[in-house]
């Protein structure tokens, strides 16, 4: 298997390939590399110091520094407390919501992440049922930049593009659902409530358009405009956006819980901090560990995670989170680890950015260490997704001898379609990372090309 696997890679990525006469890839830029990892060996090796775009590749980049720095056992800490007093079961102060960098505060992809019920069990246990203060948010823990510079404004707004807050809430996502029965799509439902969210509907709905919706706004800002078309003759047609200021959000989330729970708030939900406040502690909510955290980051290509890790790792040298600071860290991490950083260009954490660009030997060579050298090898293996199984390549591959074979991440964005992991054969293991950026033609084409070369080679390989 070990030699038809390689002369199958061969076959493909080789200069001489077929695939590459194609004019979907006439004018691509393509970068491959494969080790052998028992013997350190590059089996194939091609434009691999070639600076490229990686998109979500990337991301292999950040969690798996993520994961040699914070530990598998890591998790993110919101705090709450009080000041004041309590009296006769009424709370003469302030509840106060001290965000800790958690991406996964309520969020759709954990079963424990809400942290209302044990906050109001908390609240009953110390006979409070009156609050006579304010319910204050307090995000100090990063910076009051949540988009990274290195992001296009055409994806800002959107729920994939959502800003990063010390306090996050909903995975920074607000989910909206049209009725499109008529030409004009009509909002009918938007969960969870964002108080005074304004949002301006330029949609129209027609028949065969499947969804090209998208939302413009800034951080902060109440206010989101959606373009595009969507599927015509819907009762309800769902899209996502960001949640402007998810802190805010997360106070108003703590207001309305605690009413329904009968633990009346006088005061308001609000993210203005009062200063030189002596605060008892109430309880603190932990995250899954990060072991669990990145296991879904990778499966699900998630952004909002990523750069929530990102911003946090900063804090290992910087007081308050911040883009620049984590890239600083990981930078600075893959360097004391012998890599060569020359080759690596980082704007954000997650890939999202257009102008993120390294090479596929470096990313190799972060492959390879995780691999032989991390005591979090194994953690780091299961975080990839299975070609042909799960994740965002569950359809990768599949129903080929490939399939079950290949751990892995992938990326995308536009003209940009990129893979990076293990090859693993019985007791044979290959790390390998390729890269093609800037090639035309539809993606599914250029995916399913790539699979058909690789399939083919191999019943070539078989037939010899």
């Amino acid at each position: 298997m070990k030699i038809r696997l390689i002369y199958s890679f061969v076959l493909l990525f080789s200069s001489a390939s077929p695939l590459f006469a194609q004019n979907n890839l006439a004018g691509a830029s393509i970068g491959f590399v494969l080790t052998d990892l028992a013997t350190g060996e590059n089996l194939i090796s091609q434009n691999s110091n070639m600076c490229l775009t990686p998109a979500s590749i990337n991301k292999l980049i950040t969690t798996a520094a993520a994961l040699e720095i914070l530990g598998a056992d890591f998790r993110f800490k919101t705090d709450f407390s009080y000041s004041g007093n309590i009296t006769d079961s009424v709370l003469n102060g302030n509840l106060y919501i001290v965000g800790g960098g958690d991406p996964t505060l309520c969020s759709k992809y954990f079963d424990n992440s809400d942290f209302s019920e044990q906050l109001c069990n908390i609240l009953k246990a110390n006979k409070i049922t009156q609050i006579n203060g304010d319910i204050i948010v307090d995000a100090s823990i990063f910076d009051k930049e949540p988009i990274p510079s290195g992001w296009s404004w055409n994806d800002i707004g959107n729920y994939y593009a959502a800003g990063i807050y010390g306090l996050s809430i909903f995975d920074n996502t607000t989910n909206i659902t049209f009725s499109t029965l008529n030409s004009t799509p009509e909002i009918t439902n938007i969960s969870p409530q964002v108080q005074g969210l304004v949002i301006e509907n330029n949609l129209i709905a027609k028949k065969g358009v499947g969804d090209s919706a998208y939302f413009y706004g800034r951080p902060y800002e109440n206010f989101r405009q959606v373009f595009g078309a969507i599927e015509k003759d819907r009762d309800a047609f769902l899209l996502k956006a960001d949640i402007p200021n998810p802190p805010l959000v997360t106070a108003q989330y703590v207001v309305a819980v605690l009413g329904k729970n009968g633990i009346k708030v006088k005061g308001k939900a609000t993210d203005v901090l009062e200063e030189n406040q002596t605060k008892t502690l109430l309880y603190q909510h932990f995250s899954e560990p990060l072991s669990t955290v990145l296991l879904l980051t990778n499966y699900h290509s998630n952004n909002n995670f990523t750069e929530h890790i990102l911003k946090y790792l900063s804090l290992q040298t910087s007081e308050e989170g911040n883009f620049e600071g984590g890239i600083k860290v990981v930078k600075q991490f893959w360097k004391s680890k012998e890599l060569n950083t020359e080759t690596l260009f980082m704007l954000d954490g997650s890939g999202l950015s257009p102008h993120n660009a390294v090479c596929v030997n470096f990313l190799n060579d972060v492959l390879i260490y995780m691999a032989k050298e991390s005591k979090n090898s194994e953690v780091f293996f299961q975080s990839l997704p299975v070609a042909g199984v799960s994740g965002t390549v569950h359809n990768f591959l599949k129903n080929t001898e490939l399939q079950d074979k290949v751990h892995l991440k992938s990326g995308s964005i536009a003209r940009v379609q990129c893979y990076a992991g293990y090859i693993v054969d019985n007791e044979k293991k290959y790390s390998f990372v390729i890269m093609v950026n800037n090639f035309s033609g539809k993606r599914k084409e250029i995916v399913k090309e790539i699979e058909n070369k690789i399939i083919n080679a191999i019943e070539q390989c078989v037939k010899s």
